[in-house]
């Protein structure tokens, strides 16, 4: 089937969770304690899905290739060219269509680059499995999307978000969870956006088939088409946002902490005690100085404080959790002003370089504020990567790692 049918996989991919949700309704009920496997349900044979990532834009223009036969089609899935490979190329939208090196499409907002050999194509310099679609904008912007089967996708993420030297059983367990991540924003973001998920942060780091390992590439094909659903008021079984982060110093939060997450979904009501993370260089850090000018200017930056406003005059923590993660922040600028703001949402703008986590103290010092006291780094939902490699190193598998971190969640295989 070629690449291009997308629609078919998308249709595909809304009845997996379709089935997982009636099925789930059967599975053995996992433990949360260590050393109790929990049990994988099978369900009948379904297509693998397509993930559609965003690689890149709005661009003036990007930097295409394929290494081997490839063919464009428009959005009308007609075929527009065939050629036996492409060079080094620019592309980009003028009001007329799409040029592609010395090809214009004309007539249409995308078309589809599908190379014949998977794994043979090129954006900006880096290697991509799967198809790539371009849009052109309204303001003749270049959009590039990345139509590539999800086990695929996972094989170019899970080098991004682990230590090449972490265990097998943590980049299995590492698999399920960035799978069932997507998944869940394909379906629930389907209809908003042109992408299922961002390649960067923002959804997950995708760094394509340029930075494929051997290890990655066991842990995804070991679970292949391995989900987490969570039992909702519903009464219902379904997929959730599979959160984790790096070092969570201690103690896992709730994803209400850092989202809008219904407080139903038990697997992300934190909580649970994370002994293994110590073996993280950010499970303690060092005491940090951030100046009074640089969290105004990063306030300013993002809209929070009007331009008008001198300087942050005070910074004050009005709210922890139950594990002494800050929740609630007042910043007083020019002595008056006040702004209430979530200590997630202020550690994304300062940065994690500067902050690291909200589990820390904040002392102001003259025109600067300290952090000290500091543990963790990232959000703390969810799974603890330095936990479950430290779980993995005394024995644990992937699936008693994952009925840790996020208790009362069933493994499900969907495909």
């Amino acid at each position: 089937m070629k690449f291009d049918n997308y629609r078919l996989f998308l249709r595909s991919g809304v009845l997996i969770v379709a089935c997982a949700v009636l099925l789930a309704l059967v599975f053995l009920s996992p433990g949360c304690k260590l050393r109790r496997q929990p049990t994988i349900a099978p369900v009948e044979k379904l297509p693998q899905p397509i993930i559609r990532v965003k690689l890149a834009g709005p661009a003036d223009k990007i930097i295409i290739a394929v290494d081997g036969p490839f063919t464009v089609y428009n959005s009308d899935s007609r075929e527009i060219f065939t050629a036996r490979k492409l060079s080094l190329a620019y592309c980009y939208a003028d009001k007329a269509g799409i040029v592609i090196g010395d090809k214009r499409i004309g007539g249409s907002d995308f078309c589809d680059i599908v190379p014949q050999i998977n794994g043979t194509l090129s954006l900006n310099r880096r290697y991509y499995r799967g198809s790539l679609r371009i849009y052109r904008t309204s303001d003749a912007k270049i959009l590039a999307v990345n139509h590539v089967r999800i086990e695929d996708y996972l094989k170019g993420v899970l080098p991004g978000e682990l230590p090449r030297r972490f265990e097998l059983e943590t980049f299995k367990a590492q698999a399920i969870c960035a799978r069932t991540f997507a998944l869940y924003e394909k379906v629930t973001l389907r209809s908003s956006r042109r992408w299922d998920v961002f390649a960067t942060e923002a959804s997950q780091v995708y760094l394509g088939k340029s930075v494929e390992i051997s290890k990655a590439n066991r842990a995804v094909d070991a679970t292949r088409g391995i989900v987490l659903t969570a039992k909702r008021s519903n009464g219902r079984w379904q997929i959730f946002p599979t959160y984790y982060s790096s070092t969570c110093g201690g103690w896992t939060q709730s994803a209400s902490n850092i989202a809008n997450i219904s407080s139903d979904i038990k697997p992300l009501r934190g909580g649970v005690r994370c002994m293994t993370c110590k073996i993280s260089p950010y499970y303690r850090w060092s005491d940090r100085r951030i100046s009074a000018d640089e969290i105004t200017q990063a306030l300013k930056k993002h809209g929070l404080l009007p331009a008008d406003v001198r300087t942050v005059t005070d910074v004050r923590v009005i709210r922890r959790t139950r594990h002494g993660r800050i929740a609630m922040l007042e910043i007083v600028a020019d002595g008056e002003r006040r702004l209430k703001i979530s200590g997630e949402r202020f550690r994304l703008i300062i940065g994690s370089r500067k902050m690291p986590s909200t589990f820390c103290d904040i002392e102001k010092s003259g025109r600067e504020y300290m952090l000290t006291h500091g543990r963790g780094l990232g959000h703390g939902v969810g799974m603890c990567q330095y936990g479950a490699e430290g779980l993995a190193r005394e024995g644990y598998t992937a699936l008693e790692i994952l009925s840790h971190y996020y208790p009362g969640s069933k493994p499900v295989r969907v495909y």
